[in-house]
């Protein structure tokens, strides 16, 4: 099971909802994390997305190369 965050919403000020769900089979659920928790998870589901997006950037400018060498 792969789980991804698919939303969040504040409980209150010190706990936050997050809604999962996973992208293969479809299960969703939810858990309540403190705030502190669910932002260190935002801020690292960020950075993983930059990162991917970079690493995307490298293979499409690598395989252009390629195909024209």
């Amino acid at each position: 099971m792969l789980i991804q965050i698919d939303g969040c919403g504040q409980c209150d000020d010190a706990m936050t909802l997050l809604e999962r769900r996973c992208p293969e089979c479809g299960h969703e659920d939810e858990m309540v994390v403190a705030a502190v928790v669910a932002e260190v998870l935002s801020e690292h589901a960020a950075a993983l997305t930059a990162s991917l997006h970079e690493l995307a950037d490298r293979l499409e400018a690598a395989s252009e190369l390629w195909i024209s060498g």
